[in-house]
């Protein structure tokens, strides 16, 4: 199950599930009790931009997009932070980084960088909380970049680094 909000818009409000064939009538009679009020003509405007090809495209287009914000901000975390540990940096449109050792915790840096204009997650804030075991994960924050230009990206890690080594 997906949406095309990340790909398309948000405002598109429509998704999909990906289910066995034997359980396609199932499926469709749990969403109808569920929601009848189909958008139909979002729905056939989005089959007619797969079909001639433009979704392929845009797709394209936008991973590079991407690839490109996710790139400077990997990039300007170095150039302020030296070697640092993420993950996730093959999918989605977010990074998390494990904080250095000479940083406070997650929920401190996210106080100090919220004074300077600068919005960053702790792990804990997010749905990934679930991983609660995981070591360390209140000293991870997460860095979204998708709707932010590459030069916005380098000002926010500038001034995320002035706010936490003053």
């Amino acid at each position: 199950m997906s949406s095309f909000s990340s790909s398309i818009g948000p405002g598109l409000r429509l998704g999909y599930a990906v289910v066995p064939r034997d359980l396609i009538h199932a499926a469709t009679t749990i969403k109808a009790l569920i929601d009848n009020g189909l958008p139909w003509l979002e729905q056939a405007t989005l089959a007619r931009f797969i079909r001639d090809g433009s979704l392929a495209n845009h797709l394209k287009r936008i991973r590079q997009l991407y690839r490109k914000r996710r790139d400077a901000l990997i990039r300007a975390l170095h150039s302020h932070f030296g070697a640092v540990e993420i993950s996730g940096a093959e999918s989605g449109m977010h990074l998390a980084w494990r904080l250095p050792a000479d940083v406070g915790a997650a929920e401190s840096v996210q106080g100090a960088a919220r004074s300077r204009g600068v919005g960053v997650y702790p792990l804990r804030d997010s749905p990934a909380y679930l991983y609660e075991h995981m070591v360390d994960y209140d000293r991870i924050l997460l860095l979204g970049y998708g709707s932010l230009a590459e030069g916005l990206i380098e000002e926010g890690v500038a001034e995320l680094s002035a706010a936490l080594r003053p």
